[in-house]
């Protein structure tokens, strides 16, 4: 008898518990479209049952009917199935750039297991990984800092910054100190930049961030940021763009 009262009160903790479940949320860093690039988004679903799947971005109302302006779409992956979704697919274009996509599950269900990447349109050979953190990951961290490896200014070598800020007073952007040090650790230059919160049309992508600090030529150096007005969640990604096109993806932060 107390085992039968003990199983009941454990399956209604249980059913409790899954009610106040929510859905899971993961975070592509700099997704988007622009000219021959786009995103590529494959979804696995881990379950054996349908799940809706909401990919979507924070995007400031443009007015513009949607289609095909839109900021987001909802794709059923089935049981044990896989989706495939390009950014373009449910992007307006007024939202072309760079985008920190969302991919949101309802109450209670697992997040698919999402691979990212992006890809151009003039050459098979020509992609780069995106990094996928769970947002929760992301908001656990102290990301008021972000520490970028590898930033290059050299021939056919210059690294662009992409940042956007996670919720918080985000929301209408803020200002980060940016910060470059050579291999062995002697600050070079540094400069403050605004960047946008969620609700904007893309992130903030400084192109060349090593030229708009002053460095005419740099290997292997690091890229600071640090928050200096806002809360929330400071997240992004430092690319490498090589002479052949290729691209280097890499996070500010060991998630």
């Amino acid at each position: 008898m107390k085992r039968r009262i003990a199983a009941f009160l454990f399956t209604l903790l249980a059913l409790g518990a899954s009610a106040f479940l929510r859905g899971e949320t993961l975070l592509i860093a700099a997704g988007g479209f622009v000219g021959a690039w786009d995103t590529e988004i494959e979804m696995a679903n881990v379950l054996a049952d349908p799940v809706d799947v909401t990919l979507s971005i924070t995007g400031i109302p443009s007015g513009l009917p949607c289609p095909p302006n839109c900021t987001s779409q909802t794709v059923t992956v089935p049981g044990h199935g896989t989706q495939r979704v390009l950014a373009s697919a449910f992007l307006g274009s007024v939202y072309a750039g760079p985008q920190m996509i969302r991919v949101d599950t309802p109450n209670g269900v697992a997040a698919p297991s999402v691979h990212a990447r992006s890809i151009s349109a003039g050459s098979q050979t020509q992609f780069a990984e995106l990094p996928v953190v769970r947002l929760a990951t992301i908001q656990a961290l102290d990301t008021s800092v972000l520490v970028f490896p590898g930033a290059s200014r050299q021939d056919g070598v210059y690294s662009n910054l992409i940042l956007e800020g996670i919720g918080g007073s985000f929301t209408g952007g803020s200002l980060v100190t940016v910060e470059a040090f050579d291999s062995s650790g002697q600050s070079l230059a540094s400069q403050t930049f605004a960047i946008t919160g969620e609700s904007t049309f893309q992130a903030t992508t400084i192109v060349d961030v090593l030229s708009r600090l002053g460095i005419t030529e740099l290997e292997d150096g690091q890229i600071r940021v640090t928050r200096v007005t806002g809360t929330g969640s400071l997240w992004g990604v430092l690319t490498n763009v090589l002479e052949s096109g290729a691209l280097k993806v890499k996070l500010g932060a060991n998630p």
